[in-house]
């Protein structure tokens, strides 16, 4: 339990840290500060939670994913958390386009830039919802290419040249800043290939990753955690943390590290957030860890990064970005 003098220490270091620490990113022309942010459909699924979110001290705030296809009967959402995890039923977060306007509205109150989510099974829809969200003003885009589509229901982010096409025809039609968000990708030269694929497509910036799509857990009795589906679910949070840094490494360096990424996947302390942007991520985004604290985790968050780039003697958060050392023990030692 924190002292009345501890709590003042750290209200002192909170304003110290904001006004001497620069823990913002750039995207595109939209300015980020602090560069940290809600993953999508974490902490705002509805309007009311959106304008929450749009009051922490999270940098940005991110819609759900948003899609043109209407669901006549959404999936029940089921969540089972474990060891900083959790598996989730999946497709429990993606919202119809017709609440585009309104989840919009609610996450602009608070005057900090807005990321639209768009989902989407064919290349028209995304073009279709892109625009939606647009035309409501949303500040950024991002594109899912964690969610499957036609013509044969891959992860559109594991089908190359389909995903490449969607990213070069939306890029044709918005003009602000716009994003793709990456599956897990289990080899690097695939790292590789989709980074070739962003840049040629003219993205501003990547999201890596979206939570694992396909994940089991049993329990003591011998059966599923989740109902349904065979009990699969989509695993994110701790668990997937050292794939996500790899992918956010391999992104980092197949680009040259001139294509902005967004590092996501068990970031729940300023060390977690230090280790992506040490790896090459410009951003954070938090998913497990904000649905189980709530948006107040944010703070914490601000507070924790700024002590954790004094400790490793940058200057900002930015300076940090790509400068991870490889340890001696690599070259050999016993």
């Amino acid at each position: 339990m924190h002292t009345v003098a501890g709590q003042r220490e750290e209200q002192e270091f909170r304003a110290r840290g904001k006004m001497a620490m620069d823990l913002s990113c750039r995207i595109g022309s939209i300015t980020i500060n602090p560069c940290v942010m809600n993953a999508p459909g974490a902490g705002g699924l509805i309007p009311a939670e959106l304008a929450t979110l749009s009051r922490s001290q999270a940098g940005a705030v991110v819609t759900p994913p948003i899609s043109r296809q209407p669901r006549s009967e959404p999936p029940a959402l089921e969540r089972f958390e474990f060891e900083g995890s959790s598996l989730t039923s999946p497709g429990a977060w993606i919202v119809h386009q017709g609440e585009a306007a309104s989840l919009l509205a609610h996450a602009r109150q608070g005057g900090k830039p807005v990321m639209a989510c768009v989902s989407a099974s064919t290349a028209d829809d995304f073009l279709e919802t892109a625009n939606c969200v647009a035309s409501h003003g949303a500040d950024l885009i991002l594109l899912d290419l964690s969610c499957r589509a036609t013509p044969d229901s891959r992860i559109l982010g594991y089908n190359l040249r389909l995903a490449e096409k969607v990213m070069a025809e939306v890029r044709a039609v918005v003009s602000c800043p716009l994003g793709a968000r990456l599956p897990i990708y289990l080899d690097i030269p695939n790292v590789e290939a989709v980074a070739g694929a962003a840049t040629r497509a003219g993205m501003d910036f990547l999201v890596a990753v979206a939570p694992a799509p396909a994940a089991l857990r049993i329990d003591a009795r011998g059966q599923s955690v989740l109902r349904g589906r065979s009990g699969m679910g989509e695993l994110a949070g701790a668990a997937i943390k050292p794939m996500a840094l790899a992918n956010v490494r391999a992104l980092y360096q197949a680009s040259g590290g001139r294509l902005p990424i967004i590092g996501a996947g068990g970031v729940a302390s300023g060390r977690d957030a230090m280790e992506f942007l040490l790896a090459g991520a410009q951003a954070v985004q938090v998913g497990t860890a904000l649905r189980r604290h709530g948006p107040g985790l944010f703070a914490r968050l601000e507070t924790s990064l700024a002590r954790q780039v004094i400790k490793h003697c940058f200057s900002s958060a930015a300076a940090a970005v790509g400068q991870l050392q490889e340890s001696p023990a690599a070259h050999g030692s016993s």
